[in-house]
């Protein structure tokens, strides 16, 4: 299933944590048109990739893109290009999910760690490792401590609040 994205404007609350923190409209609605098929939406972002070859963000959608159709790998191939492109909102959280995806843990965790560390401040990371340290490691300190920390700066997302309560229990 793949998360409808909406302005921050419109409804913080469910803006999917994957996504940039700076997502314009124009890249919100490029992930909508997924739910009616891939093919267009991966080629549109190789064009302009192919096109802006110094710039690392339209290489971070692409490795979002394939994150969202479920193809942790060629997420990561894309995203360390775009790693060598340079530094852009969002690469580090999403080439972390990619890692993710694959088990690979520990580089999970250090992509989030650069991802907290990047600017703009993002909160998702903390959601992300609170996650993985409740469902992985099932270490639920840890993971409640990350979760804290994610929920004193979006207070209003449910499935953070959800996750914290279940850490407790």
């Amino acid at each position: 299933a793949i998360a409808l994205a909406v302005p921050a404007a419109t409804a913080r609350a469910e803006v999917d944590p994957l996504l940039p923190v700076e997502a314009s409209l124009a890249r919100l609605s490029l992930l909508n048109r997924l739910s009616t098929g891939s093919e267009g939406v991966v080629r549109e972002l190789a064009g302009e990739a192919a096109a802006r070859p110094g710039d690392p963000e339209p290489l971070v959608w692409l490795g979002i893109v394939h994150i969202k159709l479920g193809q942790p790998r060629r997420a990561i191939r894309v995203l360390r290009t775009a790693e060598k492109a340079g530094e852009s909102s969002g690469l580090h959280k999403a080439l972390g999910v990619a890692y993710y995806m694959e088990r690979q843990y520990e580089l999970f965790r250090q992509q989030m760690e650069k991802a907290l560390a990047a600017e703009p401040p993002d909160p998702a990371p903390l959601y992300y490792l609170g996650r993985h340290f409740d469902s992985d490691e099932l270490d639920f300190e840890k993971a409640l401590t990350y979760l804290r920390r994610f929920l004193s700066q979006r207070p209003d997302f449910a499935r953070g609040q959800y996750q914290a309560g279940f850490c407790l229990a």
